[in-house]
């Protein structure tokens, strides 16, 4: 016979056993449960950023909005999920994958859902909620065209000054011209202006020679890129004279580069800021992947207005640029100081710049006969070209500043 402590003791065993079973066994049931529900959860979140990063990726690359337009159309998505939009991070990153706030340089999209789930069962174990957590972006480029393949920026001087036997050809986009002065478009005679549209802000065209099609009055173009920063570049400024050879020279900043006959310059690719000229007598200057800024003595504090910068000036030789394919300057190859009105002066040259050119105080000024410039996007305050001289200005708008591609589908990935 078994004593009483004995049996009551035993009886003590089986109810610590079987509390611990029902312990176990609501963890299991709720692991399966809430387990399941998590699951269900995961997919709709996962479904949420997904929706979210193509929603702003469409609302950026495809429409031209704003970051703001943007996250709110992906917010709109989150909630017809049935989440609440402060679950949703909205990430708008530049070609090197740093965040920027300018449209027009976003390339990628990240869209990330975090929601935080009720439990049912694992509550009884101290569970409250769990996090559940989804990333998604997209890639792209925003496609935003220039407002004109050749903004004449200038209000008081002609816009654009075609000597005799001289030829402007623009295409990918308009001519656009500001100025108000008599003549604003002056063409000589035999010279030719082409473009695939002429706006001028007052009718005050002088022409000898032909233009076509026949300029229209429309409105004065703004800053075409008002949103494209100074470029930040550490250490002072070093004049460089490049020998009659080859020679390589690196990103920096310049109080001044020379080169003249018999040297062959490469710039190495980066940003070059320039605190006075570059002065080219001969030879030639090469660079890929380059973006020059003609700031004044002062850089890093910008110019005062109406100071004479850094310029460009060149009486023979040959200058051929492209701009840099990723970052904060992607497509732009020339950028001045808005308030820089050094004037650019181009003789005995040739020139091809792709990208953008964006010096919109200065006068481009090409002053030798018989001449032939090939540039990208230009935005300058006017130009002028001499006698039987061939200028083209083709706008692609894949290769200059803020353009991207803005076409094909839309890139998603976790």
């Amino acid at each position: 016979m078994t004593p009483i402590g004995a049996r009551s003791h035993q009886r003590g065993q089986v109810l610590v056993l079987v509390t611990l079973l029902l312990a176990v066994l609501a963890g299991f049931l709720g692991l399966v449960i809430d387990g399941g529900g998590v699951a269900a959860e995961q997919q709709l979140v996962r479904n949420a950023a997904d929706g979210a990063a193509l929603a702003g990726g469409y609302s950026i690359f495809r429409q031209g909005s704003s970051l703001a337009a943007a996250t709110t159309t992906a917010q709109l998505v989150v909630v017809a999920d049935g989440l609440p939009s402060g679950d949703l991070a909205m990430a708008y990153l530049d070609a090197g994958g740093v965040a920027t706030a300018t449209p027009a340089l976003v390339r990628t999209i990240r869209a990330t859902v975090t929601d935080a789930r009720k439990t049912t069962f694992l509550n009884v174990l101290g569970i409250a909620t769990t996090q559940i957590g989804a990333v998604a972006q997209v890639a792209g480029a925003a496609g935003v065209a220039a407002p004109c393949a050749l903004c004449a920026m200038s209000v008081s001087n002609p816009g654009v000054t075609l000597l005799n036997g001289s030829q402007l050809t623009v295409t990918g986009g308009s001519l656009i011209v500001n100025s108000t002065a008599l003549p604003n478009i002056d063409v000589h005679r035999v010279a030719i202006l082409t473009a695939p549209s002429i706006v001028e802000v007052v009718d005050n065209v002088s022409n000898a020679g032909t233009i076509t099609p026949a300029p229209v009055i429309g409105s004065a173009v703004a800053d075409p890129h008002p949103a494209a920063p100074a470029p930040s570049v550490a250490g002072s400024a070093v004049a460089y004279t490049a020998p009659a050879s080859s020679a390589t020279i690196t990103p920096g900043v310049y109080s001044q580069i020379t080169v003249g006959v018999g040297a062959a310059l490469t710039l190495a690719a980066g940003v070059y800021v320039l605190t006075g000229p570059i002065t080219m007598t001969g030879g030639s200057i090469t660079g890929a992947g380059v973006m020059i800024y003609l700031a004044c003595s002062g850089y890093p504090t910008a110019c005062p207005a109406g100071t004479l910068g850094a310029a460009l000036n060149f009486s023979g030789g040959a200058l051929n640029l492209s701009p840099p394919t990723s970052g904060t300057y992607a497509g732009m190859t020339v950028f001045a100081d808005r308030n820089n009105i050094a004037p650019i002066t181009l003789a005995s040259t040739a020139l091809t710049v792709t990208g953008t050119w964006y010096t919109i105080g200065m006068d481009l000024q090409q002053t030798h006969i018989g001449d032939t410039l090939h540039l990208g996007e230009t935005d300058v305050a006017s130009v002028s070209i001499k006698n039987s001289t061939v200028l083209t200005v083709a706008y692609l708008q894949s290769q200059s500043y803020g353009g991207g591609t803005g076409s094909g589908p839309l890139s998603l990935s976790l």
